[in-house]
């Protein structure tokens, strides 16, 4: 199984863009989705579509493409909301033939300044 601390630590960067930007906190609305089964955003983002008023614009950002890519089935159902943006990250395959917005992480660059950082520390 993977950490909660990866997920937390995405979570608080978020929390934080969001306060950067002056975006209300209370126009957001954090949907936790299981990271083990990301196609379960489905279910949760389905949901969703009862807090809104008809005409509402919705964005959405996913954890992972995978994340976003079932949010994006269940927004392609809702009526009365209009999805203006859909974001994932990892950049994988499916992602680009959904069309969808997606972030490349540099996994190689990340793990050599995590490496870095500890070496950094023991000397």
């Amino acid at each position: 199984r993977r950490s909660g601390y990866v997920g937390s630590e995405r979570v608080a960067g978020y929390v934080q863009a969001v306060r950067e930007a002056g975006f209300p906190e209370d126009r957001v609305d954090w949907v936790e989705v299981d990271d083990q089964f990301p196609e379960s955003a489905h279910d949760q983002v389905a949901a969703v579509e009862s807090r809104y008023a008809p005409g509402s614009r919705v964005a959405i950002v996913g954890m992972s493409d995978r994340f976003a890519l079932a949010a994006r089935r269940a927004a392609s159902g809702w009526r009365g909301l209009q999805l203006v943006a859909l974001v994932g990250f990892d950049d994988i395959p499916d992602a680009a033939a959904a069309g969808l917005t997606t972030i490349r992480l540099d996994h190689f660059r990340k793990g050599a300044l995590a490496v870095r950082v500890l070496l950094d520390r023991i000397e």
